[in-house]
């Protein structure tokens, strides 16, 4: 960014402090009353996170019982404002729950966001790390948003992190430098803003606007959609642009009515609920978007010099596709070339054959493959598996796991098999506070299929253990006669049940209201099931009227209060309330 720019652009933000405070002021009473209110009603917990040698804090938010490969959207507060007003004003996390994503509210060093640098930047860096190691959350799917100086922040980051990010989302807030659309690629926004706005002023958003619908290639004029939405008789007004460059759209909706604020899902008066018009843009985009991906590679006995490349997208045709490479057991082959096969399918032709015994792997470097919808250039890989579908190659186990049950070990092949008499020669090691004996016994398909062998186990297994798996390299055929080959301390995929759980405290916070059970691991839980814990206060019987889950904590919202000297006993008679990993929580009284 330009020096002179930047600097600008620090003392207009600085200028604006003392009228941005009176605003801010005027609605502290309702932030606070937000904030009390959602901290007994929904998933959070604060948080710090070592960004270099700084600690920050978050407010991070996961439905319970999230799965893997769920979207992330990070959410900023404005300038003076706190992670907790932004959890407050942005009612979030209803549109989390409702579809099922990963939320976090950052919070600032200080009161401001920083424009320049990286300090910044690299904590929302940092939490895409974090949630990814908790949650495995989809990191081509990661959405960026903040309110006033949050919304600047988002603009700002657009132009340094744009490979990290799927879609942007500024709400009242831009550059007061004036617009930059300078980022590494075309990027997804939406912009919303109170057209009544008197401190970050709705009249220069389409300036900025027009920076990044020209940057993205978009076409103008918009298709206006006013009043918005069409079934209110406000004045609200939206604007979108797009296709353009890489698909991406540009929307900007003016909120009728709302002046420095965030219209949220209580703004009837308008009808936009800011947060859901940003989730259902964002919902579309992923920074995998058009991109082709080597999908899977196989060599069979109609051609043995050739192998088929199946792509996860169409690909424009070429007469010789370049970037490819193949080995043969681990030795380079010559590639005669490479052509189009399918709409999604490349043949790689080769000087030599395969034989049955080889072990074949792909690669692909920079090469011309890209896509046909939006002219994407093809993932690289390397040393990408090709299965070898010759007659009596080599089996291959595509996934070892267990079953739900923790009682069978389940080997999926890349072909039909035989099933052994004889499973001396396989092992499963499992490590849990050291190492557990668990016996392999006999096999047989599973569900009848004949790629999947099923072999029952001695011992239970639970999720709370690491496994691996060893075979000695005997007895295990495929259909047509070819011999697994020898494993050693192969990992195995772990989808048992995890090890009882159980209460390990409790405690009443300082309201009076909430009740907090800590539990030996992190928990799950759903609304019928926080009505399972019986509650007595003083010896008479309470309800609880909301509940939310912490990691590793229960927090329960009582119908009374207790108060200082009074008697709170909690206890749970078994029903079905689980940990995260599904492991059954053990009753207790009292």
């Amino acid at each position: 960014m330009n020096k002179k720019l930047l600097q600008d652009g620090k003392s207009q933000v600085k200028s604006r402090i003392a009228a941005m405070k009176s605003e801010l002021i005027n609605h502290r009473f309702l932030f606070l009353l937000l904030s009390v209110f959602l901290s007994t009603a929904g998933l959070k917990a604060q948080e710090s996170i070592q960004v270099g040698s700084t600690a920050r804090q978050m407010i991070v938010y996961a439905p319970t019982g999230i799965k893997q490969n769920r979207p992330l959207v990070i959410s900023m507060h404005g300038m003076n404002q706190t992670m907790y007003d932004q959890k407050s004003q942005t009612q979030f996390q209803s549109v989390a729950q409702a579809n099922n994503f990963v939320l976090v509210f950052p919070q600032s060093n200080g009161s401001q966001w920083q424009l320049w640098g990286t300090g910044d930047t690299d904590f929302i860096l940092a939490i895409i790390d974090e949630m990814y190691k908790r949650y495995g959350i989809d990191r081509d799917r990661v959405y960026l948003s903040g309110f006033s100086m949050g919304g600047m922040m988002t603009y700002y980051a657009a132009t340094m992190i744009a490979d990290k990010i799927a879609a942007f989302a500024p709400v009242s807030g831009y550059l007061m430098s004036g617009p930059n659309a300078n980022s590494s690629r075309p990027i997804p926004i939406i912009h919303v803003h109170g057209m009544d706005d008197g401190y970050v002023t709705y009249s220069n958003v389409q300036s900025h606007i027009d920076a990044w619908v020209a940057r993205n290639g978009c076409p103008t004029p918009p298709v206006v959609t006013n009043p918005y939405p069409a079934v209110y008789t406000a004045k609200s007004i939206k604007k979108y642009y797009g296709h353009g460059k890489e698909g991406v759209e540009v929307v900007f909706i003016g909120v009728a009515g709302v002046g420095h604020w965030y219209s949220d899902n209580n703004w009837s008066a308008d009808g936009v609920f800011t947060s859901q018009e940003i989730w259902n843009f964002c919902k579309k985009y992923s920074l995998k978007d058009g991109v082709p991906e080597f999908k899977y590679a196989s060599v069979t006995d109609k051609n043995p010099k050739q192998i088929q490349v199946v792509l996860t997208k169409s690909v424009v045709a070429s007469s010789f596709y370049t970037g490819f490479s193949v080995k043969i057991d681990g030795n380079a082959a010559f590639i005669d070339s490479v052509v189009v096969c399918d709409t999604n399918k490349v043949t790689v032709n080769l000087s030599q054959g395969i034989l049955k015994e080889n072990t074949v792997t792909l690669s692909y470097s920079n090469g011309n493959v890209v896509s046909t919808s939006l002219g994407k250039k093809m993932l690289n890989v390397t040393d990408k598996w090709v299965d070898n579908q010759l007659k009596g190659a080599s089996p291959q186990i595509m996934e070892a796991s267990t079953n739900v049950n923790g009682n069978a070990l389940l080997m999926k092949f890349n072909k039909k098999m035989q099933i052994p008499a004889d499973v001396s020669g396989v092992a499963l090691n499992a490590q849990y506070n050291g190492p557990i004996s668990i016996p392999v016994q006999q096999c047989s398909f599973f569900n009848n299929d004949s790629t999947t062998l099923s072999f029952s186990l001695g011992n239970q297994v639970y999720r709370d253990y690491t496994l691996s798996l060893a075979y000695s390299g005997s007895n295990i055929l495929a259909a047509d006669d070819g011999l697994l080959k020898a494993i050693s301390n192969s990992p195995v995929t772990n989808y048992s049940n995890g090890l009882p759980v159980h209460v390990n405290s409790g405690r009443i916070g300082t309201d009076g209201i909430t009740l907090s059970l800590d539990f030996s691991k992190a928990m799950a839980l759903t609304s019928a099931q926080s009505g399972y814990f019986t509650l007595a206060l003083n010896g008479k019987n309470v309800t609880s009227s909301g509940y939310s889950v912490i990691n590793n904590t229960i927090q329960l919202t009582l119908s009374k209060c207790v108060h200082y000297g009074d008697s709170l006993k909690v206890s749970y008679t078994p029903k079905g309330i689980v940990a995260a990993d599904n492991g059954l929580l053990d009753g207790f009284s009292n």
